[in-house]
């Protein structure tokens, strides 16, 4: 079992080697819809999309919160996607499974805004 403090750390734990994770999706038509992406982190400048389409960031950069969410590459999809951290249920690099379990804190008077999440990596058999 591991204790981390938020996605940033997770993102080092994992490295640049593929990963599948296990996540629902928050979507207004299908919530809590169950997911599954082939992800990995590697750095791309540009890539191919499934139409062949050859595709290039444009320099924006991560736009969503880097404590809450994993920007990671699709490998299926051939796009980049962001997973919530909160929503994320396992995960699987090579032959190892981590179950993760999200814990937020948050101040007793701002029950809104939380103060930061801390994640629990249990290795399955």
């Amino acid at each position: 079992m591991q204790e981390l403090l938020g996605a940033q750390p997770l993102k080092s734990f994992l490295g640049h080697k593929p990963f599948t994770a296990f996540f629902r999706k928050v979507n207004k038509k299908t919530p809590n819809e169950p997911r599954f992406a082939r992800c990995d982190f590697k750095p791309r400048k540009g890539w191919h999309d499934l139409k062949g389409k050859f595709c290039k960031l444009k320099g924006k950069g991560q736009r969503s919160n880097p404590n809450e969410y994993l920007a990671t590459f699709d490998r299926n999809k051939r796009d980049y996607i962001t997973i919530p951290v909160k929503n994320l249920k396992f995960i699987k690099q090579g032959k190892y499974r981590y179950l993760v379990e999200t814990n937020v804190f948050t101040k007793k008077d701002k029950n809104i805004l939380p103060l930061f999440q801390t994640l629990t990596l249990t290795r399955m058999p």
